[in-house]
């Protein structure tokens, strides 16, 4: 830092300790941001107008809807994986020492042979879930394909590289579930 710059910082914070900034106008006030001072003053009229009515620039409104696409495939997928981990904690405990659980409203006859067939049973709902998980992992990856090739798209469409939105990995998004979930 050189001492120009040490000196100027040195004068704020002796301003600052005065009490200088304290009645500012407009101290405590949210700040207006309503104005970009990088908009061409063309077309600032335009888009006071545009955001005033409750509009927005077309590449803005693409964003928000692949944001919201997004946020739905994700809410999905959330809401699948809870059932998933679940019953296969439930199916791992009930695995005890003594044999397989018996469904509710069952009654386990160790003397008929109903053993097997039960352990059948539970092995079929454990595949069964997992062919369920599948399917909305499934589902998802579908989703994320369709949602990065509508980002390819608006990635073409904003006026400068800084507004592109990167592609969704799915791989990434299943793999953070996860580790959220634990």
């Amino acid at each position: 830092m050189g001492d120009r710059q040490r000196g100027i910082e040195e004068q704020i914070r002796q301003a600052i300790e005065a009490g200088m900034f304290d009645d500012l106008p407009g101290k405590g006030e949210p700040l207006n941001l309503d104005s970009y001072p990088f908009e061409p003053q063309d077309w600032r009229l335009a888009h006071h107008v545009l955001r005033s009515s409750g509009y927005s620039l077309p590449w803005i409104e693409k964003r928000n809807e692949i944001e919201e696409q997004l946020e739905e495939a994700r809410a999905e997928l959330r809401h699948a994986y809870p059932q998933y981990i679940s019953n296969n904690k439930d199916d791992a405990a009930s695995r005890s020492l003594d044999g397989p659980s018996v469904p509710s409203g069952q009654a386990q006859d160790k003397g008929s042979g109903d053993v097997g067939l039960i352990q059948k049973t539970e092995e079929g709902q454990i595949a069964w879930r997992e062919g369920r998980w599948q399917r909305a992992i499934e589902r998802f990856r579908e989703a994320i394909a369709e949602i990065n090739a509508r980002i390819k798209s608006y990635n073409l469409e904003v006026p400068a590289s800084r507004f592109q939105r990167l592609l969704v990995d799915a791989d990434e998004e299943i793999d953070s579930l996860k580790a959220d979930s634990i």
